[in-house]
């Protein structure tokens, strides 16, 4: 791994709001949800929610009340995170042996490197986040007035969109609820931990991102309260029917409720109303005959595609990761294709501790999931190096053609491994935007498999450098840079001196989908967005550019 002194500032603390209808809007008049069942067939090792005599209703559970709670709960939060060098984090720091990026007192995590093995020659390398901890992820349940409700948690994580999102009664890793952080005890742990708790209903182990984070699991739960529950401005009873419809406001419920929700056989959505998503999703749960394939096909497949997978990994030292470099505020891939890890200092409001700095891992774009009329089903689309004028406001340099534009308006050589005769085949951002959109149109004929898409037409990357550099000079009106050959480095691995070419014939049958933008083109349109972009103009939105035309 290469180490830099050069600084870049990480993305400042995000707040916006979220895009759909506001969960702080008057809530509309709604049918008492029927009683939830078990799954149809019966046998699951889940517990029903049984009926319970009335009780009365507390103030944080009464109609209408969500909204004001949540705006409060904003209000109150006070979170702010800023980005900081990695050497201004506090108890956190690289180790002299293998620079793995850990804490003081051993526990969290680690940020640690992996190595992986396909057919025994290594194919990849990056880092991972190793904590091999069970968390607790806890929705604690209750009937007020003979209907069900949740024990919601209004949580500020440092990485959340909007700060603060709705999350489960208990979100906390081992080392957090274990109080290494020598804070305030985890609320409601008594519930879900111990001889105290209540009646499970749900108990399951689920895995983290297995592209993350290396061995890290959660223990997923739903739990009936048996007794009182002690009232917390942070935590606050919801509806499940109206827990339903906070799910389809952006970033309000985090993927950690969301996960556990998922666990409980109970929280199902009605095949009424007017969403096709809903209904959709609704008959793919209560028809097993209306998927493309049985439960034992699915199986069979998997089980198919785990015996064919030649992959396995092992941990490395973090300083021997190959392909990734570290500067004083980030660790990040030289492709700038996968994620980032930065360090940040938190302040909240009313957390376990009221400040703190960690290491944080910061993606770098979102996924898709696509639907289909009558079932849910999703489409894997992967496309080759994308490049084109609409950078991220927080990565404005990611991405080979980016950085060698820059590069060549800045006046400076463009270097290219050996003798360049690498080729890859790079599709411009509209035409990949494009391919996602066909993939949502034809989401029936294309579920349950990975497409490729791409120009079919390799570049030599001497030669992509050299059309940057032409390119460049067009818009300063100097020559064009040298584009010179280097030795290439110490980290190199096979992959990075294969040529890819991607043969898009079968997506484009299904789809009709074509690239369309030349390859000229295309870098006319992302340089002259650089070159505004260093002279302060302020960045154009991502659109198709006028006058397309079919590349040949």
């Amino acid at each position: 791994m290469r180490g830099a002194g050069a600084t870049l500032t990480g993305p400042r603390c995000p707040g916006t709001p979220p895009r759909s209808r506001s969960p702080a809007s008057p809530p509309r008049p709604r049918p008492r949800p029927p009683a939830p069942c078990a799954p149809p067939g019966g046998g699951s090792r889940h517990r029903r929610l049984p009926r319970r005599p009335r009780r009365a209703v507390p103030a944080s559970a009464a109609g209408g009340r969500f909204a004001a709670w949540w705006a409060e709960r904003r209000r109150a939060a006070r979170l702010t995170v800023t980005p900081i060098p990695f050497a201004d984090l506090d108890q956190w720091g690289f180790a002299p042996a293998g620079g793995d990026l850990a804490h003081a007192s051993g526990r969290f995590f680690t940020v640690t490197g992996l190595r992986r093995y396909d057919a025994g020659t290594a194919v990849h390398d990056q880092p991972i986040i190793a904590q091999p901890e069970i968390g607790v992820l806890g929705i604690l349940v209750k009937r007020f007035g003979g209907v069900p409700h949740a024990l919601m948690q209004a949580k500020a994580e440092p990485g959340n969109i909007g700060s603060v999102q709705l999350s489960p009664t208990v979100q906390a890793t081992q080392s957090n609820y274990t109080r290494v952080h020598r804070g305030a005890a985890t609320r409601h742990l008594e519930h879900f931990v111990g001889t105290a708790r209540g009646r499970v209903l749900v108990d399951t182990l689920q895995s983290e991102q297995g592209a993350w984070f290396r061995h890290k699991r959660n223990r997923n739960m739903v739990v009936e309260a048996t007794g009182d529950v002690t009232e917390h401005p942070n935590h606050h009873w919801v509806e499940l029917e109206e827990l339903r419809r906070l799910l389809r406001v952006d970033h309000l419920v985090n993927m950690d409720a969301r996960s556990v929700l998922a666990c409980a056989p109970f929280f199902r959505p009605p095949d009424t109303g007017d969403d096709p998503f809903l209904r959709a999703l609704a008959r793919s749960y209560r028809d097993p005959a209306v998927g493309r394939h049985g439960e034992q096909e699915v199986r069979t497949w998997l089980n198919d595609a785990k015996s064919r997978c030649a992959w396995n990994v092992r941990l490395l030292p973090l300083a021997e990761v190959g392909g990734w470099s570290r500067t004083a505020w980030e660790l990040t891939d030289d492709a700038g294709r996968d994620f980032r890890i930065i360090a940040v200092r938190v302040t909240a409001g009313d957390r376990e501790v009221a400040n703190w700095s960690q290491p944080l891992l910061a993606p770098r774009g979102p996924g898709l999931a696509a639907t289909a009329e009558g079932v849910l089903r999703a489409v894997s689309v992967r496309p080759p190096t994308v490049f084109g004028d609409c950078p991220t406001p927080t990565a404005v340099d990611r991405g080979v053609v980016t950085a060698m534009a820059r590069r060549a308006l800045a006046g400076e050589p463009l270097t290219v491994w050996r003798d360049g005769g690498i080729a890859r085949d790079v599709l411009y951002v509209t035409d990949a935007a494009r391919a996602l959109v066909a993939a949502l149109d034809h989401t029936d004929a294309l579920a349950g498999r990975h497409w490729v898409v791409g120009t079919g037409r390799p570049t030599r990357l001497t030669d992509l450098f050299a059309a940057v550099a032409e390119v460049a000079a067009e818009r300063t009106g100097r020559p064009p840079v040298p584009v010179v050959t280097v030795d290439p480095p110490a980290h190199a691995t096979p992959p990075d001196f294969h040529s890819y070419t991607v043969d898009a014939s079968a997506f484009r049958e299904v789809t009709g989908w074509e690239p369309r933008v030349p390859l000229r083109t295309g870098l006319e349109r992302a340089v002259r967005f650089l070159a505004g972009t260093d002279a302060g103009e302020p960045p154009a939105r991502c659109r198709p550019g006028r006058g397309e035309s079919a590349a040949r």
